[in-house]
Formats: C-alpha cells, sequence, structure tokens
C-alpha cells in the first residue's frame, strides 16, 4: 500500500504490518518540551518488488511532491551563478532487504549515482571572428572520469600529492576533431601544434598539479599521444597565457617541433583523443560544470583554441578551433552517504488481553522472554541519539487502560519511585537490555554484556597470548532469557513490546513472549 507506506504481510500463520517510516524523528519536542507527533519518511511511494532470491522496495517522490531542490553554485561565462541551472531531483531509489544491515534506506559514499544535469555547451561566440569562418575542426572537454580518493597521480619527483586527489576528484579528457580547413584560401595538410587557453571557476576547482610546482599541472597522455609527449605541456597561466601561480586560466600547448616528427595522426572528422587533465573541488558545493569559458581571451585568430600547421601549398597557417563542453552535476554536498537518508525500523508485538473466566482480579508481575539480540549501539552511533525509547520497550495496561489511561492511571515521570504508592493501571519499561549477562573479565568481579564496547568486556585473541588473559575466541549468535518485573492489576491486563532500530548492527528477534500473573481475587464490592 504505497500511499499507506507500508504494505501486508503474511508470516507463520498470521499476519503483520510492514512500515517502511519511522516515529524515530529529529526535532521531536518543541521548546515548551512538548512531544510532537511525526514520522521521518525517507522512503516515499514504496513498491515491493521481488525475484527467486531476493526482495526490494522501489521508492521515489510521489506525482504530488516536488522532489529534492538542488541548487547550482557555479558561476557561468558572465561571471555570475547559473541559476538556470537549479533544478530537483525525483531519482528513484533501489533498496534490497538485507543488504545495509538493521537500517532503512542505508547508504554509503559511492551509492548515489544520480546525474541530474548533464549537457553539451557550445562556444561560438569567441571575441574575434572564426578563421575560417566555416572550421571544421572541434574540441570536446568531455564527460569527467572519478579519481579514487588518495590517488597518486604521476611518478617520480614530480608524482602529485595523495592528499589533492580527494572526493569528488576528477580526470577531464580532451579530444578533437580533425577537420580541412586552414586560413581562408587553402586546405590542412599536417599539424604543427595546439594552443588552447581556457578560463573556470576557480572558486569551485582547481587543477591537480605536479609535486613541487606552482604552475605545471599533472597530466595523462593517452597512448597514442606517449611519443610526442615531451611537446605537451599545460600550466595554470594569467590571460595572456603566461605561467602564474595565481593564475585563473589553464594553457594547454603541444608543439611537434619539441616532439616526434612528422606530425601526430588524426582521423579525419573523428574525436582523437588528446589529452586528460585532473581537477579537484574546493569545497563541497553542488555544482554544474566548472565554468569553463572560451571567449573572455581576445587573443589568437578565433580566440582561445586554435591549431598551428603547414596548408597543402605548403604554407604556414593558423585555424580556430570550435569548442564544446560536457557540464555535469557534482552533487558535493548533496549527495546522500554516512547513512544521511536513512531511517530507523520500528517494531511492535500486541498481546491480546490476558485474564480468567471468573469474575475475579489479577496482576500482571511482569514479563518472560526469549529473545536474540546483538544489543544496543551507543547513543552517538544511532541515527537519534536522543531519542529516548530504545531496542527494546514494554508497556502494559490493564482493561484497555494502555488505549484509553487518564492521569490516574499513570505514575508521573516526576515521581519515578512512586512516593505516594499509587497502583497504576499503566507502566512503562523504557530502553530494556536486551542481552544478559555472560561474560567476566580478569579485570574485574562483575559480569558484562558479551560485547566489545565494554571497557571490561571480551577481546581479541592474539597468537601466542597468555591463556589467562580472558580472551574472546570465538560466539555465536546468544540467545537469552529476559525477565521483566513489573506491575499492573485489573480483570485483564495486555502487553506490547516495542522498539526501534537505530544502527546497521542492531538486532532483534523475538521467539516467545510469556505474562506472569497472579490471581488476585473478585471485586472487591458491588453495586448499590
Amino acid at each position: 500500500m504505497p500511499d499507506e507506506a507500508g504494505a501486508l504481510y503474511y508470516r507463520d500463520g498470521k499476519w503483520g504490518w510492514w512500515t517502511v517510516e519511522s516515529i524515530v524523528q529529529p526535532n521531536y519536542v518543541d521548546t515548551r518540551e512538548r512531544a510532537i507527533v511525526g514520522a521521518a519518511q525517507n522512503i516515499r511511494n514504496p513498491w515491493m518488488l521481488a525475484d527467486n532470491d531476493n526482495l526490494f522496495v522501489v521508492g521515489s517522490p510521489n506525482s504530488s511532491e516536488q522532489g529534492e531542490p538542488l541548487v547550482n553554485t557555479i558561476a557561468g561565462r558572465s561571471g555570475a551563478v547559473i541559476a538556470a541551472d537549479n533544478t530537483r531531483s525525483r531519482s528513484y531509489y533501489l533498496l534490497r532487504y538485507g543488504l545495509g544491515g538493521g537500517l532503512d534506506r542505508s547508504v554509503e559514499s559511492g551509492e548515489d549515482r544520480r546525474h541530474v544535469v548533464g549537457r553539451w555547451a557550445p562556444f561560438y561566440e569567441q571575441t574575434t571572428a572564426i578563421i575560417p569562418a566555416n572550421s571544421d575542426h572541434y574540441l570536446y572537454i568531455g564527460k569527467p572520469v572519478p579519481i579514487p580518493q588518495g590517488s597518486v597521480l604521476g611518478v617520480g619527483a614530480s608524482a602529485s600529492a595523495a592528499a589533492d586527489a580527494v572526493d569528488g576528484a576528477v580526470w577531464v579528457p580532451f579530444e578533437y576533431v580533425r577537420g580541412v580547413q586552414c586560413n581562408t584560401a587553402s586546405q590542412l595538410a599536417r599539424i604543427d601544434g595546439f594552443n588552447i587557453r581556457f578560463s573556470y571557476d576557480t572558486t569551485k576547482w582547481q587543477p591537480i598539479l605536479q609535486g613541487g610546482s606552482t604552475t605545471a599541472v599533472q597530466v595523462f597522455l593517452p597512448p597514442e599521444r606517449m611519443a610526442g609527449a615531451a611537446g605537451w605541456s599545460v600550466t595554470k597561466a594569467l590571460q595572456n597565457g603566461a605561467a602564474s601561480a595565481v593564475g585563473t586560466y589553464l594553457q594547454i600547448t603541444f608543439s611537434v617541433a619539441v616532439g616526434p616528427s612528422p606530425s601526430p595522426n588524426f582521423r579525419l572528422w573523428n574525436r582523437n583523443r588528446l589529452i586528460w587533465i585532473p581537477f579537484r573541488p574546493v569545497d563541497q558545493s553542488q555544482v554544474v560544470g566548472m565554468g569553463v569559458d572560451f571567449t573572455s581571451i581576445g587573443a589568437g585568430v578565433g580566440g582561445v583554441a586554435e591549431l598551428n600547421g603547414i596548408d597543402i601549398a605548403a604554407a604556414a597557417c593558423t585555424a580556430a578551433i570550435r569548442c564544446y563542453v560536457w557540464e555535469e552535476t557534482r552533487l558535493g554536498s548533496s549527495q546522500h552517504q554516512d547513512n544521511n537518508v536513512a531511517q530507523a525500523v520500528d517494531w511492535a508485538y500486541k498481546s491480546a488481553p490476558v485474564g480468567v473466566k471468573d469474575d475475579v482480579q489479577i496482576k500482571g508481575r511482569g514479563l518472560s522472554l526469549v529473545a536474540m539480540s546483538h544489543g544496543t549501539a551507543f547513543a552517538d552511533n544511532r541515527i537519534q541519539p536522543d531519542w529516548p525509547f530504545g531496542l527494546m520497550n514494554v508497556i502494559g495496561g490493564a482493561d484497555y487502560k494502555e488505549w484509553t489511561s487518564q492521569v490516574v492511571d499513570v505514575i508521573p515521570t516526576s515521581d519515578s519511585v512512586n512516593t505516594q504508592s499509587n497502583t497504576p493501571a499503566v507502566i512503562l519499561d523504557q530502553s530494556m537490555n536486551t542481552i544478559r549477562t555472560r561474560y567476566k573479565s580478569n579485570a574485574t568481579a562483575a559480569l558484562v554484556e558479551t560485547v566489545f564496547n565494554k571497557a571490561n568486556g571480551p577481546k581479541y585473541g592474539a597468537a601466542g597470548g597468555v591463556a589467562s588473559s580472558y580472551d574472546y575466541i570465538v560466539g555465536d549468535e546468544e540467545v537469552d532469557m529476559l525477565a521483566i518485573s513489573d506491575s499492573v492489576r485489573g480483570e485483564k491486563v495486555s502487553y506490547m513490546l516495542w522498539g526501534h532500530v537505530q544502527n546497521k548492527a542492531e538486532r532483534f528477534f523475538l521467539q516467545s513472549m510469556k505474562a506472569i500473573i497472579r490471581v488476585l481475587g473478585g471485586t472487591r464490592r458491588t453495586g448499590r
């Protein structure tokens, strides 16, 4: 039932309700410390799917919802942020049952693969006219390729620092389409070099430099360009092309004079790989593209991208190159990771009212449970650390008072020790321990839980360790008998166990629940 954020399921002869929302939410108490009713709904419009082995949920915004807002922060050709790139993400998410541990919609870095905006941006409007006007040479700055974090680029003394390959760093490919037009009345016979210069948004991106240099950019050449590697150079530059550590331009130069002879071969009217240049993001802002601009140079035949060659008359010639740039969304801080869209899994099991056939009162003395659990994670490692209810909680009530209780039926929280000796009709046990104390360390006489987050808990054994160090060798998941003691009385009593899984490693499996009751006798008085 997608509109109800859940599904009916059938198991072991019983029907249950499987919800994909959770009451565990931030800001659940207002400024006057009153509980706010609400729910975390990070799985919208859920649809169940299955194959022979797995169960899936597909979620996405409803048709009436606008989706997640995504705001571009990159500066365009005019130096202003391109607000026209602002958009909304209505992407779907595919969730597999059991993949992310105990949480709903758990997510880690690299799993958010949304590509919201991607397009080719043409640059025809160079500050001077294209020469020749019918130039059929093209430069493509293509789709970025992610660089693994911590990668060292280059070799030897010029290798880049590993710290430069941060999250979001990319290789940007440059490709050239060779044409035949050169000058106004001749055709190109041989290419002798390239001169490519462009600006970019330095507030959001920076090229990764060679180790020890403030201007030389680390580059990668494809195999077909390696023979002329000595002829290539990429530097940070000023507007006039002069190398500068504070330059806001990149200057790409290739000269056959210092490279191979004859000139490099390029397939006619095909995209030929030239070079890859690495960039790293300056911050985690969401951007569309890199703000690449070929229109603000004002130098050269067509402005900023040109080739030098020899025409069919054996004369030197220069031709402008028409440019296209692939502008793609980088989600940055909008990328879902570190469980920022995960939500707790709520569970509950409600008993029927328990009583005896005779007209007598009974007292509920507590519960005896058989359960398997991993225990509760540290508060800081849970989705909402200050949520007041834990992995397992118990509420009990007499004569349906758990649904329709009044003030007199509940002991106030300000009097938790019950100084007035009230006989409550509703009891609540919060954040009960779900595992027994079984393990004894040689550092203390007390028994503790068999978990590895205790100061006196088990330790991983080491080869050659001392046998008396109480190392934990091996263990299975523990099935425990848990006893909860409380008191509630009436003609009938009922209990509900409920809780919230707030960490991937948390788990709770309830095998049986038995109520312990005591018969008290008949009613004390009847009506007049």
